[in-house]
């Protein structure tokens, strides 16, 4: 029953991919990120003049939008590209821009990424001790059976237990 469930939801994972999606999807997004900021910044190539630069950015804007239709399942007739805040930044001065650019975009990545990885650690440990009660389980069934001079089905429980620990590791390498 436990290897049944286990081969299910290993085929529905392999099936959905849910970690190449989520991959694709951030890779677009911060892609978006990084056009809209050169152009709230005036960095190249959005620092001609506003009307050169509103058409460039909304043509990137939509030429990203349209590479990637497919996966974002939808089309590309956009709505509105430029807001007030993105206008009401790009209008600050230099000095401001660079501040604005360095504190909403570079550090509130860096607290993205750093947020990201507490999370993995705690999915990591919540893995680390559901591997280990698995174990724990596997030597108390072959303590029972060796005292009961019996033994039970541990052969299971042990290939569950390595199955589980050798999945996890390759985890590490599946983007190699």
């Amino acid at each position: 029953v436990v290897f049944l469930i286990s081969v299910i939801l290993i085929v529905i994972l392999k099936f959905f991919d849910f970690q190449s999606l989520w991959m694709k999807n951030r890779s677009i997004a911060e892609l978006v990120k990084g056009v809209t900021w050169k152009w709230i910044s005036k960095a190249s190539p959005y620092n001609k003049g506003n009307t050169a630069d509103e058409s460039e950015f909304q043509k990137d804007i939509e030429d990203i939008l349209m590479k990637n239709s497919k996966l974002l399942n939808t089309t590309s007739e956009s709505n509105q590209v430029f807001t007030d805040y993105m206008n009401e930044k790009r209008a600050l001065n230099f000095n401001d821009r660079y501040e604005l650019y360095k504190t909403e975009r570079i550090e509130n990545q860096i607290n993205w990424y750093k947020n990201e990885v507490m999370f993995l650690k705690r999915k990591r440990g919540i893995a680390l001790f559901l591997f280990c009660l698995l174990n724990l389980i596997t030597i108390s069934f072959m303590i029972y059976g060796v005292a009961k001079k019996q033994f039970c089905s541990t052969s299971e429980l042990l290939t569950m237990a390595s199955t589980i620990m050798a999945w996890s590791e390759s985890r590490h390498y599946k983007e190699l």
